[in-house]
């Protein structure tokens, strides 16, 4: 076997130590790669991008994202971005094997030695020819003695706890250039130029065998009859989850089907795949199977991608042009095209049928089974594989006829139109034009036999005609039916539906009404319409394919305005080309099996509305990084952004391979979003006039078919505050506002305090003005005519009574006297200190020398009282202390003043002779003294008590607020003091 070590040595370095090995995917029934190689749609995912380089390694993560070995290092791949932010953390760019471990730890071989372990985000590295082999590291894996081992071009190693252990003869080991190293069904294979060794699951040492031999037993597993490998030919290998064996080729890609034919033989089918068609490169270095189902072919110049799509392309041999569908008998397609003769498929392979010329533009399938199909050379119909033809007429024959649609009604008379020349029946072997001012202008681009007696003829310029039992009824734009340019019609029962260039309408009653799709969707350039058994509705517009589901439609029967939800199937479901706008027509039909067929331009595809391909796995989001402007971020662990950040650019994706265009993104930002904000197929979040404070950032994302994510993907990131931003500066900002209102409150106050001092001293020198003069001259003169009066009764002997009267009304006179000195007291007493002592020394000035004493009381800290506050109580105090002083006939008079926190309370007695409860109530005729008092109190906001009984004397209390009395108010702390500790009141 040395010549089949040398020639697999050479190999080995050309597909970059890939080779003699297969990777087997498990088997899976009805696998949606289970088709031809043409039926796949392939991508090449590099395009002219040459930046990322050759692939050289590949695998995939349990959260969809492939990580691909590159000549730019390593990159991680979510189906629409390449992420090359480990790369320049790596010690090597040049990789050459990389392995995902169930915990999803990374571990990446590099070319030359040397490997690295990669889990979240921290990396190891182990540098070849000290911690593991030198030489190209070509596999990592997990044995069946669940330790990590790697493979090198020197040597085979194992990580026991943090050591890498070298594996020799104490396992029964003796290689000393392995090439590949692998586990197949649970068991590791080494190979080497001449030998390979199995160790088994709970086995201790290797077993040997031939390396031939074991090549050998690796292919012939593969197919009936068995695939045999070629040293000089084959590359890297994969059987996928269909059973289809893909190896790289000098010249491409080779795929592998095994089908059984009509006769029960197995068969092999090979079908190749290179530059030609597409291919980034011939160089094939890997070939790999993603969870999706996608088959991902790595080359030297790029990335390229093989999967099933819903649609399934029908290849057809030869120049392809402006082909259409016609369902035939016994599940049979009949597809005609402009340059080549209609092909008849059974199945899903298409042959040519050359009995029937090429250039046929319009075809039908009668009632009978009958397939008619008119061009360029005549009308001709199938049956029963015997083929007829009608010529044209000579008007017809000679203008070179575009037929644009034929159809037979009940009676078997075959109606057709053609361009420009109008609209012809063929009857019992004969030819005639038909007036067409009954129905439209010109020539119909659409007639259909609807099956229940029923024949419809639809004009471009939205005129639909209906003929039955004998009559016509025509619809148009007054009627609601207002396509745009009518190309389609479908009649399902009761159900009649029209398409066009300006969407779908639906006839209700007598009248068209528009069908719309959920975002403004309106269904534009539907040229076929298909309603299924179940209800569903299929359209085929111009880039793309519609299914809406019955339950949708009753529902938008019931509401007009209410748009459908539908499912979209475009160029990454497997729609190629555009379908055409003028004929043939229709472009979609249904075949006997139950499949649709769509027709465009240059293709024709199906599918089958049963068996629709859907997408289960759900996204798995990744929140990637975080940038402020300046700086980028990776998304993990405690991201706090410098002060006077303003605005964040978080970038996010998810790993959805299959259709990775379709994936749908929503976000929120607690704090900031008040509800989800609908990214579409955005990857980023932009956020500006951002304050410091800490953030949370959530994000869904959804597949193409609706599949979401689980939960939603989160992280939280503050932006730290500036000095002045902080709670501290804030707090001292606030304090050094208040004081500065203080000060200002103080220093107005403070103004204030002075003009009312100016202004009581104005007053106060008025007041001693007026008590002067009424001191002076008034009250002089009074006192000397009662002098006068009293010298004139001192004469007065001869007439008691005389002398009586007069000697009262001199004692009235000196009570008057006595009175107006009072009100002169009061006038000159000064009101410029505290209440209590104004009170005070008026009552010494009025008691002075008289039989009445006087007492003062003073309870609490005497405080500043408001102008008003201070001018009324000290009004009412000394009424009543006039009043008690002059009336009660008591012998002692007593104030109180209390400067309380909760009040002002001022309160007046006497033991005197006291008053009478009516006058209490009602006051004394001609005498405003209590009710002024009263007024007083009302002014100011304060409670005004009397208490007095006959022979008990009289009290008076004043009690105002301390919010109206007092210039600075009292504090809660103040206020709470006094009560619980009552010495402090002072």
């Amino acid at each position: 076997m040395s010549w089949l070590a040398g020639v697999a040595a050479v190999f080995l370095c050309a597909f970059g130590l890939h080779a003699q090995q297969i990777d087997r995917m498990p088997r899976r029934a009805n696998s949606p790669l289970d088709r031809q190689l043409t039926e796949l749609r392939h991508v090449n995912v590099t395009g002219s991008d040459a930046t990322h380089g050759g692939m050289t390694a590949i695998a995939q993560s349990s959260d969809g994202f492939l990580w691909l070995g590159s000549s730019v290092g390593l990159l991680r791949f979510d189906g629409v971005r390449f992420d090359d932010s480990y790369a320049n953390r790596l010690p090597k760019l040049s990789i050459n094997s990389i392995f995902i471990d169930s915990n999803d730890d990374v571990w990446v071989g590099y070319f030359g030695g040397g490997l690295s372990r990669i889990r979240g985000n921290d990396i190891v590295n182990y540098l070849g020819g000290v911690e593991v082999p030198q030489g190209t590291l070509f596999t990592v894996l997990r044995g069946p003695d669940g330790l990590i081992w790697a493979a090198t071009t020197k040597g085979i190693v194992r990580l026991i706890g943090n050591r890498w252990t070298a594996v020799g003869t104490e396992l029964g080991y003796a290689g000393a250039r392995p090439h590949s190293m692998q586990m197949i069904d649970g068991v590791l294979w080494i190979v080497d130029d001449t030998q390979a060794w199995c160790l088994k699951p709970g086995a201790a040492r290797f077993a040997m065998i031939d390396a031939g031999q074991h090549i050998d037993t690796q292919w012939r597993g593969t197919g009936t009859p068995a695939r045999r490998y070629d040293q000089e030919q084959d590359g890297p290998a994969l059987v996928d989850s269909s059973g289809a064996l893909w190896i790289g080729q000098p010249k491409g890609v080779e795929r592998d089907r095994w089908i059984v034919d009509q006769d029960g033989h197995s068969q092999r089918i090979v079908e190749m795949f290179s530059s030609t068609e597409g291919l980034s490169s011939n160089g094939v270095e890997d070939i790999f199977e993603d969870r999706e189902g996608s088959v991902w072919v790595l080359t030297r110049q790029g990335l390229d991608q093989f999967r099933a799509t819903s649609l399934r392309p029908l290849p057809l041999p030869g120049n392809v042009q402006i082909p259409f569908v016609v369902p035939g008998a016994n599940r049979q397609i009949w597809i005609p095209s402009v340059w080549q003769s209609p092909f008849l498929v059974s199945g899903s392979e298409g042959k040519g049928y050359s009995q029937i010329p090429s250039a046929i533009s319009a075809a039908v399938r009668d009632k009978h089974g009958v397939v008619w199909m008119a061009g360029l050379y005549g009308v001709f119909s199938y049956e029963g594989d015997k083929v007829s033809k009608i010529a044209w007429p000579p008007a017809l024959k000679s203008a070179s006829a575009q037929t644009q649609s034929i159809a037979m009604d009940d009676s078997g008379v075959l109606w057709i139109s053609v361009a420009l020349k109008g609209l012809y029946q063929f009857k019992d072997g004969s030819w005639s034009e038909i007036d067409t001012s009954e129905y439209g202008q010109g020539g119909p681009v659409r007639l259909l036999n609807d099956g229940v007696g029923r024949f419809w003829l639809a004009y471009p310029h939205d005129v639909l005609a209906v003929i039955a039992q004998g009559k016509t009824t025509k619809y148009g734009p007054g009627d609601g039916l207002a396509t745009g340019g009518l190309l389609a019609i479908e009649v399902a029962g009761s159900q009649v539906w029209a398409g066009g260039q300006q969407g779908l309408f639906l006839l209700r009653g007598n009248r068209f009404v528009q069908v719309k799709g959920q975002h403004g969707q309106i269904f534009r350039e539907i040229s076929g319409i298909v309603e299924m058994d179940n209800g569903d509705l299929w359209l085929n517009g111009l880039d793309g394919a519609y299914r809406i589901e019955a339950a949708e439609l009753v529902r938008a029967q019931g509401e007009p305005s209410y748009e459908v939800s539908f499912r979209f199937f475009g160029p990454d479901d497997g729609r190629v080309g555009m379908a055409d706008r003028a004929r043939p027509l229709p472009t979609l039909v249904k075949s006997d099996d139950g499949r649709l067929w769509f027709s465009t331009s240059t293709a024709v595809s199906w599918i089958d509305p049963q068996q629709i391909m859907r997408n289960t796995l759900a996204p798995t989001i990744a929140i990637e990084s975080i940038s402020d402007g300046d700086t980028r971020y990776p998304a993990s662990g405690d991201i706090r952004l410098r002060p006077l950040t303003r605005g964040v650019n978080i970038e996010y994706t998810a790993a959805s391979l299959a259709n990775p265009k379709r994936v749908h993104f929503r976000y929120r930002l607690d704090g900031v979003d008040n509800d989800w904000q609908d990214a579409g197929g955005l990857r980023s979040a932009r956020y500006t006039n951002l304050g410091p404070g800490s953030y949370r950032f959530h994000v869904q994302a959804t597949n193409e078919d609706g599949v979401t994510s689980s939960g939603d993907s989160a992280f939280t990131f503050a932006i730290r505050a500036a000095w002045y931003q902080t709670t501290l500066f804030k707090v001292f900002g606030l304090l050094s506002v208040l004081a500065w209102m203080l000060a200002i409150h103080r220093y107005r106050m403070r103004q204030q305090r002075a003009r009312i001092r100016m202004s009581i001293d104005a007053r106060g020198e008025e007041r001693d003005r007026i008590a002067r003069d009424l001191h002076d001259t008034l009250l002089q003169s009074v006192q000397g005519l009662v002098m006068h009066f009293q010298s004139v009764a001192d004469r007065m002997h001869n007439d008691p009574q005389a002398r009586t009267a007069l000697e009262g009304a001199l004692g009235r006179a000196d009570k008057v006297v006595a009175e107006a000195r009072g009100r002169v007291l009061d006038l000159r007493t000064k009101a410029s200190g505290a209440l209590h002592e104004v009170l005070e020394k008026t009552g010494v000035e009025l008691t002075a020398g008289q039989a009445m004493h006087f007492k003062a009381l003073i309870e609490g800290r005497p405080r500043e009282l408001a102008s008003q506050v201070y001018w009324e109580v000290l009004s009412i105090a000394k009424e009543a202390m006039f009043n008690a002083f002059q009336h009660s006939g008591g012998t002692l008079m007593e104030v109180e003043v209390a400067y309380l926190s909760s009040a002002l309370r001022v309160r007046l007695r006497d033991n005197g002779v006291g008053i009478l409860e009516d006058v209490l109530k009602q006051g004394r005729p001609n005498h405003w003294g209590i009710g002024g008092m009263r007024e007083r109190a009302d002014k100011i906001s304060a409670k005004f008590h009397i208490w007095s009984r006959q022979g008990d004397g009289c009290e008076i209390e004043v009690v105002v607020p301390a919010g109206t009395a007092y210039l600075i108010q009292v504090g809660t702390y103040q206020r709470l003091l006094e009560r619980m500790l009552p010495w402090a009141k002072g």
